[in-house]
């Protein structure tokens, strides 16, 4: 029953980014090929599991612990020729939204939001 959880948290990250692709989806209007686009939208979801190797006496509490995680990752990068003569790059700028369960009481779970931003040439 324990994975019912991550089962609902992985459900919600699914449909929220079929939502914002939805949202984000380009259709085809007819219009000049010579038009740039000027940013492109991504989603990235991922599933992150693992083990804790208690290395000493101190973290030996935290011994038999398989952590697992998901994440979602949305990503915006602009490819426009003005950006490119700004910075001489294509940044990308996105969100990372992440949750956690240590499986363990001491260790707990845990979730996370960060900005990203790269700039790539």
């Amino acid at each position: 029953m324990r994975f019912r959880n991550y089962q609902k948290v992985l459900l919600i990250f699914i449909i929220a980014g079929m939502f914002l692709q939805s949202i984000a989806a380009q259709t085809d209007s007819g219009t000049s090929k010579s038009t740039p686009k000027l940013r492109m939208f991504t989603i990235g979801l991922g599933v992150q599991h693992g083990f804790i190797f208690a290395h000493s006496q101190a973290v030996q509490n935290t011994k038999g612990s398989y952590p697992t995680g998901i994440e979602a990752i949305f990503s915006w990068q602009r490819n426009d020729s003005s950006i490119w003569a700004l910075c001489n790059c294509y940044p990308r700028s996105g969100l990372l939204l992440a949750y956690y369960d240590y499986d363990n009481a001491i260790l707990g779970k845990s979730i996370t939001s960060a900005a990203k931003t790269k700039h790539r040439s």
